[in-house]
């Protein structure tokens, strides 16, 4: 299993009138009502050195806006590794993006929320990361199918 190593920087600001309770709560993590209803936080990291899975990470600065309707964990997604393969497969062959297994997941997963939110009659802008390459998995057998 790839492994995470950080050492760095870490600022947060969010909308709540006391400490996150997203993150700091004796509930389990991310299942705090923010307490002004809605939680809006600006998340930033500066990594000083780090690694994930052998790929260096020093001097990496990450900033991440999010806007939640209630706890964090609300609306959380399970995602099945083959729908993620078959979104590599497809973002490969329809758009000429080459990403990796979790760029996948990421928009197989904006594509539930989307159907989600329009079969509510709702709209609403939906922004995804495709967060890595598909360049370490070259040489797997999920290409094949």
């Amino acid at each position: 299993m790839a492994q995470w190593r950080l050492t760095g920087e870490y600022f947060e600001n969010c909308n709540c009138s006391v400490v996150c309770p997203c993150l700091v709560s004796t509930n389990a993590p991310l299942t705090a009502r923010p307490t002004e209803g809605t939680c809006d936080v600006v998340l930033a990291f500066h990594i000083d050195r780090g690694s994930y899975d052998g790929t260096s990470l020093d001097g990496l600065n990450i900033a991440l806006a999010v806007h939640s309707p209630g706890p964090m964990a609300d609306g959380n997604l399970w995602i099945e590794t083959e729908d993620a393969y078959r979104m590599v497969r497809r973002l490969a062959r329809d758009e000429g993006l080459l990403v990796g297994i979790s760029s996948g997941c990421n928009v197989y997963a904006a594509t539930l929320l989307a159907r989600e939110i329009a079969d509510r009659g709702e709209t609403a802008t939906i922004v995804t990361v495709l967060c890595d390459s598909a360049e370490k998995y070259l040489s797997e057998s999920f290409w094949d199918d």
